[in-house]
């Protein structure tokens, strides 16, 4: 949360870029995450 508030603070103008490219992100990871537990 500190990191994306200070993220927001400075960058704010591409604040939805990052939260989409972080969310895409996330899911991968546990998508990977996922079919190694599988």
């Amino acid at each position: 949360m500190l990191i994306v508030l200070v993220i927001y603070d400075f960058y704010s103008e591409d604040l939805w870029f990052i939260l989409i490219n972080s969310s895409y992100l996330y899911r991968f990871v546990c998508l990977k995450a996922l079919v190694i537990i599988k």
